[in-house]
């Protein structure tokens, strides 16, 4: 099995603006996008370590923000038109971007009000088990997760090993580690579950078994409330169904 989180695959570089956006409860039409260019640019080395074929889309929208920003604070020496209209223009691809997410999530939301006011008898549909390849990790988790990870790499990074290390670790055996952990716990915070003496790539790996044990709902996350501690906790009720 492949263990990489396809970042391209629901989430690009304008998730993540409206992904901050609604974070920090800002109005996409009246917002000055280089006011977010700083956390936008903060979450690259995460994204690099996840996925390093689409951290080119990011870097793209990363330098457009950080030249929008460069011109708020610097003196205004070209034609004013341009500026505008370059973040005029990515407004409206942001606008555009959440109307389509808008409008696909009502979809869904009436194609699962539809099956439960028309469900199928059991006879109708011969029993298939669930593919948990084709499960995907809800857009929230993942940004929030994204986030919570450009932390711990930000934090580490000032005592990793001058040498580079890697680490060859299987994915599977960081799972298993993660559900042990968790299931004798009974929750685990986020932050902990990456140990300081940790080199980059164990980090990673870390991260990576963590996405696909949650994608697979056999552990899940919560968080209280915005930027407070992000818990891991077993998924018992989902593993006694699917066992159903």
């Amino acid at each position: 099995m492949k263990f990489t989180v396809e970042l391209s695959e629901y989430a690009g570089p304008l998730d993540l603006l409206l992904y901050l956006v609604r974070k920090h409860e800002l109005e996409v039409a009246a917002l000055s996008l280089a006011s977010i260019a700083d956390q936008f640019v903060a979450h690259l080395d995460a994204i690099e370590s996840i996925d390093l074929n689409s951290v080119g889309d990011f870097l793209d929208v990363a330098g457009t923000l950080t030249e929008m920003k460069s011109r708020l604070v610097l003196p205004r020496a070209e034609d004013e038109t341009t500026i505008d209209t370059q973040e005029e223009d990515l407004i409206q691809r942001l606008l555009d971007y959440k109307r389509y997410k808008d409008a696909a999530a009502t979809l869904d939301e009436r194609a699962a009000a539809w099956r439960q006011r028309l469900p199928r008898l059991s006879r109708e549909v011969p029993p298939r088990r669930p593919d948990l390849d084709e499960r995907p990790v809800r857009e929230l988790e993942v940004w929030d997760l994204v986030s919570a990870f450009a932390r711990v790499i930000r934090e580490h990074s000032a005592v990793q090993p001058t040498n580079i290390v890697y680490d060859e670790t299987p994915i599977s055996v960081y799972m298993d580690q993660i559900k042990e952990r968790v299931a004798t716990s009974g929750r685990v915070a986020f932050a902990a579950m990456f140990p300081s003496e940790a080199v980059k790539s164990s980090l990673v790996g870390l991260f990576l078994a963590m996405m696909e044990l949650i994608r697979r709902h056999e552990i899940r996350v919560r968080q209280s409330d915005l930027f407070t501690e992000i818990w891991l906790e077993p998924n018992d009720a989902d593993l006694a169904n699917e066992g159903g």
